[in-house]
C-alpha cells in the first residue's frame, strides 16, 4: 500500500545537504509569483476564451482570443483542459473550477470514449462527432490522467470507472507482452497502422514522448486506485525509461524506436529530458521502493546537470532540441515550465543552490517573452528573436498543461509546512505536531500568586482578546482582567523547532506576579522529569521531551496542580503599574511518532438511531455577505436539516407598529425586511425537504423584563407572566403567517439558549411550563409544530431539561430534544444528553455545532487546521456517542463562516471553502437516513462514527487521525460490499478521492496524519 511505501520512503535521506541555503523570502516570492500568474492569467484565460456554449470547447483560438468556433476538437487539448480544472478544484475549491471540470468529463466521455472498440478517438469535429478515429496510446493516457484525477477531485465514479477501462484497454490492445512497453498508434479497430505517431514518424512504433505520459497518467490512477496491476505496470515503464530510452553515457532520453527497441533516430530533447527527470521520481514515490527510488533520483539529477549544461542559454531559455543538424530554432512554451519543475524538483533533492538559481532564471524569461499581458494566457512559440509569437493560444498541443501544471507543483513544492504548533486564539498552546503526532502540553498566562488567587488564560475567560497569523507566526493579545496583557509570538521555524516570544505589561498594580506556565498532563508526564537551569528547562519524558532555552535567565517553579505538573516562569515577579517585560525561547521537541494501525471494528447487528443528515442555522445577520455563502453551502453540501430565525421583535413591529418603543423606532432597518428574508429562507429550506427548526432570540419589549443572564454575564428577557396569552398568540400568529403566506409549516419551535438567556431567559420550571402551555396552544390553532426541549447553550446545563422530562403533561408536545455543543462535551455528558432522547422517545439534535462560541472575536482562527481538526473530531464523537438525528452547523452563513475570501471577515481573494467546509462536506455526504453503527477503535487519537442504511446498501465510516499517518485496518463491513471510496481531507487534501477494495467485508485505509478520512460503501 502507498502508506507503507511512504514510511520506507521517509527514512531514505536526500543526496546532499537540506535545504537550508536557500532563503525562504526567495522561494515564497517564486511560488507566489507563479501561483499568482495560474490563478489570474492562466485559468481565467482558458474558462473566459475557450469555452464552446454549443459544447466542450473550442479547438483552437488565436492569440487575441478570438475563437474559431468551426474548428475540429482535439483529444489531447479537452483531456489536459479536464486534467488542470480537476487539479485546479481539487487544490482551490472554487465553483467556477468544478463547474469547467465537470463540463470536460462530460464531454470528453461522451464524445472521444470510442463506444465502440474502446480507447480515445484522436479528434472530434466542432459538432463533436468522430473526425480522426485512429488510436494514439499517448492521447488515450491523457484520457487516463485527466479522468483520474476528476475523480480524485470530485469522487465522480463514473470518470474513474471510465479511467479504470481506459487502462485496461491499453493493457489489452496496446501493451507488448513480449517486449514490454506500448506501442504507438492503431486503426480504430486496434489493427497495427501505418498512420504517423504524435511525434509525425511512421517508422518509430515505441516513443520516449508516450512512454513518460503512459507512466505519469499511471502514477495519477495509482494514487485515485492502488490497484497491484497498475503499480506493476508503472515499475515497468520506470525500468524502461532507465535502459531502453535512456542513454546512460550522455544522460539523455532515446526519443524514438521500433518494435524491439532499436534506436531509429537520434536527438536530444531538452525539454523532455528535464520533464521526465522529475516524473520518473512522481513515479518512483508512489510505487515505494526505496532502492529503486535512490536509483532514479541519481538519473534525475544527470539529467537535470546535463540538460542544463546542454540545453540552456544564458538568458535563461531551455531550448527544444538538439539533433544531427545543430540546436532547433524553435523557442517554445514548454520547454520553459519543465525546467523550473525539473530544477526545484533537483533543488530540493539536493540543497544546491544553483539549481534553484536556473529554475528563476527561466521564470524569469518565461514572464519577460512568453506571457501575454494584453489579450492573456501564453504565446505558445516564439520566432528566434524570442519576440515574435506564432501558433495559436489554444489547439491540439497548446493546452493548460505545462503552464499550470508547472504552477500547481511549485505551489505544493514551496509550500511552507503546515503549521505545527496548536496555538488557542486567547494563548494557549496545546502542544507541537511532530509528523502529526501531538506533543502534548498545555501552556498559559497567568497573573496573581501560585497556589492562591490566580488568573489564567483560557477559552472564554477573558475578553478582547485578538488572533493573527502572518505566514509561520501566530500572535495573540490577551489582556487578564487582572490588568497584565501578554502579547505572544509562535513561530514554527522547523519539525522541530518553534521560536517563542513574549511581551508583558501590567496596566495596573496587584497581588502576585506575571507568568508563562506549561501544565504537563499524567498520561504521558507522569513520570516526567522537569530541570531547569538558569536560561534553560528540559522536560523528559518516556514518549516525549521538551526543551525551552530562553534569551536570558529566568526564574522559574514547578507545581503539582490537579494531578499535572505545572512549569511557572517568571515575566513580572510584582504587579506594579506600568511593569514591563520582554521574553524569548527557542522550545525543541521531539517524540514517539506512533504510526502502527488503527484496528476499527463494525458491529452491524446492532443499529442504534437514524441520523437525517448534516444540518445549518440560517440566521440571517449580513444582507451583503449572507447570500453568497448560504447559495454556495446549499449548492456544494447535502443539507438534511435547517435552524431558521423567528425574528419576533422585527414581527410585533411589522404587524403592531402601533406598539413599538419610540426608542427603538429604526433599529435594525425596516421590520418588514428582516421578517420576509427569514421566512423566505425558511421556505427555501422547506422547499427541498429539510425539516425546520424555527428559534427565537429577541423578544419585544413589552413581552419581557430586563434581567440577568443566568451566569450573571449580561443581560437578558424575562417574558411577563402577565403577557402569556399575548406572547403565545404573537408566536403563534407568526408561525400560521409563515405557514399560510410562504407554505413553512415549522417542524419545531425553540427559544434560543433559554437555559443561560440569549436573549430569552428561563428557569427549569418556566421552561417546563412554556413548553406545556404554548404546545397546548399551538396545537389548538390547528399547528402541527412541536417543540424543542433544552436548545441549551452547551451540554453542561442537563438539568435544566429535567423537569419537562418527569412532566408528562409537557412531554406530549416535545418534538426533540437539543443542546448546543459550545462547552461540556465530554463522553459522560453526552451520553446523559443521549438516554434523555431514548427515555421519552425522541430525536436528539444538536442545534448549534462548533466547538467555540467566542470564535467570531478572533475570526482567523476560522482558517485554521487546529479548529478544523477540534470541530470535525467533536461531530465524530457527537455522532458515536449522543447519535443525534442531526447535526446543525452554526452558521451556514457569513457568521462563523466555513468559507473565506470575498471580504468575509476582512478576507481577501474570492470566496473558497476552508478546510472545515470540507471536513463537514465529508460528513454531509453520510447516506440518508442511515442508522448509528457501533465501532470500536484499538488505537488512541483516533475517533470513529459509523452509519449503515441497510436498506439501500449504503454505509459510511468516519475516522479522525488525530496522530501520525497510520493505516485504518476497518472490519465488519458488509459482506457484499467490494470497493470503496475513500475521501481524505486535512491541509493539503480536501476530500481526495480514492477506489479501495473491500475482500471479506474488510478494507485498509492509509490515513495521513491530522486527517479527516470518510469510507462509502455501497
Amino acid at each position: 500500500m502507498i502508506f507503507r511505501h511512504l514510511l520506507i520512503l521517509m527514512t531514505l535521506p536526500l543526496l546532499a545537504a537540506p535545504l537550508g541555503a536557500q532563503p525562504a523570502e526567495r522561494s515564497d516570492a517564486l511560488a507566489r509569483a507563479v501561483e499568482t500568474d495560474l490563478t489570474e492569467n492562466i485559468l481565467p484565460f482558458w474558462m473566459e476564451r475557450t469555452v464552446d456554449p454549443d459544447g466542450g470547447f473550442y479547438g483552437t483560438v488565436l492569440n487575441d482570443g478570438t475563437a474559431l468556433s468551426g474548428s475540429d476538437k482535439g483529444a489531447i487539448l479537452n483531456a489536459r483542459i479536464l486534467w488542470t480544472f480537476s487539479r485546479a478544484f481539487r487544490i482551490y475549491g472554487l465553483d467556477a473550477y468544478r463547474e469547467t471540470a465537470d463540463r470536460a468529463a462530460d464531454y470528453y466521455k461522451s464524445r472521444f470514449i470510442d463506444p465502440r472498440y474502446g480507447g480515445v478517438f484522436w479528434s472530434v469535429d466542432a459538432e463533436g462527432h468522430p473526425k480522426e478515429t485512429v488510436k494514439q496510446t499517448y492521447a488515450i493516457a491523457f484520457g487516463i490522467y485527466g479522468l483520474s484525477e476528476h475523480f480524485r477531485a470530485t469522487g465522480d465514479p463514473g470518470s474513474l470507472a471510465a479511467a479504470q477501462a481506459l487502462f485496461r484497454t491499453l493493457q489489452d490492445k496496446v501493451h507488448d507482452p513480449v517486449r514490454k512497453g506500448y506501442f504507438e498508434v492503431f486503426g480504430r479497430d486496434w489493427s497495427r497502422s501505418a498512420a504517423k505517431g504524435i511525434d509525425g514518424r511512421s517508422e518509430t512504433s515505441k516513443t520516449m514522448n508516450t512512454h513518460i505520459h503512459v507512466m505519469e497518467a499511471f502514477t495519477n490512477l495509482y494514487a485515485a486506485w492502488p490497484d497491484p496491476e497498475v503499480r506493476d505496470a508503472i515499475l515497468e515503464l520506470l525500468d524502461i525509461l532507465r535502459t531502453h530510452l535512456y542513454d546512460a553515457k550522455t544522460h539523455h532520453l532515446i526519443l524514438y524506436c521500433d518494435d524491439d527497441w532499436g534506436v531509429v533516430d537520434t536527438a536530444d530533447s531538452f525539454g523532455h529530458d528535464i520533464e521526465t527527470s522529475w516524473l520518473l521520481c512522481e513515479a518512483a514515490e508512489a510505487v515505494g521502493d526505496a532502492a529503486l527510488l535512490a536509483d532514479v533520483r541519481r538519473q534525475a539529477l544527470a539529467m537535470v546537470d546535463t540538460a542544463l549544461a546542454e540545453g540552456l542559454a544564458g538568458d535563461g531559455l531551455m531550448r527544444y532540441e538538439r539533433s544531427a543538424r545543430g540546436y532547433s530554432r524553435n523557442v517554445s512554451w514548454w520547454p520553459q515550465c519543465e525546467t523550473v519543475i525539473g530544477c526545484i524538483n533537483a533543488w530540493q533533492l539536493t540543497g544546491q543552490q544553483k539549481y534553484f538559481d536556473a529554475a528563476e532564471k527561466t521564470w524569469d524569461y518565461i514572464c519577460a517573452h512568453f506571457i501575454d499581458r494584453e489579450h492573456g494566457g501564453w504565446f505558445k512559440d516564439l520566432a528566434p528573436d524570442g519576440k515574435t509569437p506564432f501558433g495559436p493560444k489554444a489547439s491540439t498541443w497548446n493546452c493548460p498543461y505545462h503552464n499550470a501544471r508547472m504552477g500547481f507543483e511549485l505551489r505544493s513544492r514551496l509550500e511552507r509546512p503546515a503549521v505545527h504548533t496548536e496555538v488557542m486564539a486567547w494563548s494557549n498552546i496545546t502542544g507541537v505536531r511532530s509528523e502529526g503526532e501531538l506533543i502534548d502540553f498545555e501552556s498559559s498566562v497567568r497573573a496573581g500568586v501560585p497556589g492562591g488567587e490566580l488568573e489564567a488564560s483560557g477559552r472564554e475567560k477573558q475578553s478582547r482578546i485578538r488572533y493573527l497569523r502572518e505566514g509561520a507566526t501566530q500572535t495573540t493579545v490577551t489582556p487578564l482582567r487582572k490588568g497584565v496583557t501578554f502579547t505572544q509570538h509562535v513561530t514554527d521555524v522547523d519539525p522541530s523547532t518553534v521560536r517563542l516570544a513574549w511581551e508583558v505589561k501590567a496596566e495596573k498594580a496587584g497581588e502576585g506576579g506575571a507568568y508563562f506556565c506549561m501544565a504537563f498532563g499524567p498520561k504521558y508526564y507522569a513520570a516526567a522529569r522537569i530541570r531547569t537551569s538558569g536560561r534553560k528547562v528540559v522536560v523528559s519524558a518516556p514518549e516525549r521531551q521538551i526543551s525551552l532555552e530562553f534569551n536570558r535567565p529566568v526564574k522559574t517553579q514547578v507545581r503539582e496542580e490537579n494531578g499535572d505538573k505545572v512549569l511557572y516562569v517568571t515575566f513580572l515577579p510584582r504587579l506594579t503599574e506600568g511593569a514591563e517585560a520582554a521574553f524569548s525561547a527557542v522550545m525543541k521537541v521531539s517524540g514517539v511518532q506512533h504510526h502502527e494501525p488503527a484496528r476499527i471494528a463494525l458491529d452491524y447487528a446492532h443499529p442504534g438511531r437514524v441520523f437525517a443528515g448534516f444540518g445549518g442555522n440560517f440566521r440571517l445577520q449580513n444582507v451583503q455577505k449572507d447570500p453568497a455563502v448560504i447559495d454556495y453551502c446549499l449548492r456544494n453540501l447535502r443539507v438534511a436539516f435547517g435552524r431558521v430565525e423567528m425574528p419576533w421583535s422585527q414581527w410585533d413591529r411589522y404587524r403592531h407598529p402601533e406598539t413599538e418603543n419610540p426608542a427603538f423606532r429604526g433599529f435594525g432597518g425596516k421590520p418588514e425586511d428582516h421578517v420576509r428574508r427569514s421566512a423566505e429562507m425558511a421556505r427555501r429550506l422547506k422547499a427541498v425537504g429539510m425539516p425546520v427548526i424555527v428559534s427565537c432570540w429577541f423578544p419585544p419589549m413589552w413581552a419581557g423584563t430586563v434581567t440577568t443572564r443566568s451566569d450573571g454575564s449580561a443581560y437578558a428577557f424575562s417574558l411577563k407572566e402577565e403577557e402569556t396569552d399575548r406572547i403565545y398568540a404573537s408566536l403563534a400568529e407568526y408561525l400560521l403567517f409563515l405557514r399560510d403566506e410562504y407554505g413553512v409549516e415549522a417542524d419545531y419551535f425553540s427559544f434560543n439558549e433559554s437555559d443561560l438567556g440569549i436573549d430569552v431567559v428561563h428557569t427549569p420550571a418556566e421552561h417546563c411550563a412554556f413548553i406545556k402551555g404554548f404546545g397546548a396552544y399551538l396545537a389548538a390553532q390547528g399547528l402541527k409544530t412541536l417543540m424543542l426541549l433544552g436548545d441549551n447553550s452547551d451540554a453542561t446545563t442537563f438539568d435544566f431539561i429535567v423537569p419537562t422530562l418527569r412532566d408528562p403533561e409537557a412531554r406530549r408536545y416535545v418534538g426533540a430534544i437539543s443542546f448546543h455543543s459550545w462547552r461540556g462535551c465530554d463522553d459522560a455528558t453526552l451520553q446523559k444528553w443521549a438516554a434523555a432522547a431514548r427515555e421519552i422517545n425522541v430525536p436528539l439534535i444538536v442545534g448549534e455545532g462548533s466547538t467555540d462560541a467566542a470564535a467570531h472575536q478572533y475570526p482567523g482562527i476560522f482558517n485554521e487546521t487546529t479548529f478544523a481538526l477540534y470541530e470535525i473530531n467533536l461531530y465524530t464523537r457527537l455522532c458515536a456517542i449522543c447519535q443525534p438525528l442531526s447535526i446543525l452547523q452554526w452558521q451556514l452563513t457569513s457568521d462563523y463562516s466555513l468559507l473565506w475570501g470575498d471580504g468575509i471577515y476582512g478576507s481577501e481573494g474570492p470566496l473558497r471553502p476552508t478546510q472545515r467546509f470540507w471536513n463537514i462536506r465529508q460528513l454531509a455526504l453520510t447516506p440518508a437516513d442511515a442508522f448509528a453503527i457501533p465501532a470500536a477503535c484499538d488505537k488512541d487519537n483516533v475517533n470513529v462514527a459509523a452509519f449503515a442504511n441497510t436498506a439501500r446498501g449504503q454505509g459510511a465510516v468516519h475516522v479522525v487521525n488525530n496522530a501520525a499517518a497510520c493505516t485504518a485496518e476497518i472490519s465488519g463491513l458488509p459482506a457484499g460490499a467490494q470497493t470503496a471510496t475513500v475521501l481524505v481531507t486535512n491541509a493539503r487534501q480536501h476530500a481526495e478521492a480514492r477506489s479501495l477494495p473491500v475482500r471479506d467485508g474488510c478494507v485498509a485505509v492509509e490515513m495521513p496524519a491530522e486527517s479527516f478520512v470518510s469510507i462509502f460503501v455501497q
